[in-house]
């Protein structure tokens, strides 16, 4: 990694994400090629910001289709884990869905589905169709 980097930079590039990435990460980024940029928002801030970005019609369909994509996901993962097969593609889609969760505001879910991973990644299934449950919950706020 530590190459690429440089040849990135060699290529002209000013900063180099890598991850585990995070919005604060971004807009730090950010912030050195455009100025400050807050990079402390909550959920219902980062969702200001993202009608503000998109218009809100827009952001509101846009927070829809990740609820719904984060649903469906969360069923095909339910499945998995009560047949035993989490495996990395498992951990991985609730990562993307996390990223997602906080990309529109979604904090709650966000911090639930991050808690998910981590329980997976420790092999530490017990309630784990608890807190599915409350990320459902969660979502169905929105």
């Amino acid at each position: 990694l530590p190459e690429d980097i440089r040849r990135f930079r060699e290529a002209g590039f000013q900063d180099v994400l890598v991850k585990p990435l995070s919005r604060r990460k971004l807009m730090a980024a950010l912030s050195g090629s455009f100025g400050a940029v807050q990079t402390d928002l909550d959920g219902d801030e980062c969702f200001a910001e993202l009608k503000d970005v998109l218009g809100g019609d827009a952001a509101t369909r846009v927070r829809g289709k990740a609820v719904t994509e984060i649903c469906e996901t969360l069923d095909g993962i339910e499945q998995l884990v009560l047949e035993g097969t989490c495996t990395d593609a498992c951990r991985g889609g609730i990562h993307r869905m996390a990223g997602l969760a906080a990309l529109v505001g979604l904090s709650d879910a966000h911090g639930k589905l991050t808690r998910l991973e981590t329980m997976i990644d420790r092999a530490d299934m017990k309630d784990l169709g608890g807190l599915i449950g409350e990320i459902r919950t969660s979502l169905e706020l929105h």
